[in-house]
């Protein structure tokens, strides 16, 4: 477990708890955050980041289209977009094949991107 889900942030010091039901999407949640750091680390000026955020994009706009009505209304179509989920997101991840983390799961087994959680 990393200090994120332990109550401290990155300089050690005490943070606020996250409750148990939520653990498991702050995890989902950071490890995104984590893959798409490593994408800009390892294609730095290249191409293939813009591939990649081309990818991004279509599978955020193929989201908006399905989910006209309540896209925002999921947290990791924030995250997905490079932005802040506003407070009271009523879901957190899209079902089956529109699932935002198993897309980036797919993105980070093609691309070879490896971290420590």
């Amino acid at each position: 477990m990393n200090n994120n889900m332990n109550g401290l942030n990155k300089n050690g010091n005490e943070k606020i708890k996250i409750p148990k039901e939520f653990e498991d999407q702050v995890e989902k949640e950071s490890e995104i955050i984590l893959i798409k750091e490593n994408f800009f680390e390892k294609y730095t000026g290249g191409s293939e980041i813009f591939k990649i955020m081309t990818e991004c994009n279509e599978f955020g706009n193929k989201l908006h289209e399905k989910y006209p009505k309540d896209y925002s209304s999921y947290s990791l179509y924030h995250v997905l977009i490079g932005g802040t989920p506003p407070p009271g997101c009523k879901n957190f991840d899209f079902p089956g094949d529109d699932s935002v983390y198993e897309f980036f799961q797919k993105l980070k087994t093609e691309h070879g991107i490896e971290y420590e959680k």
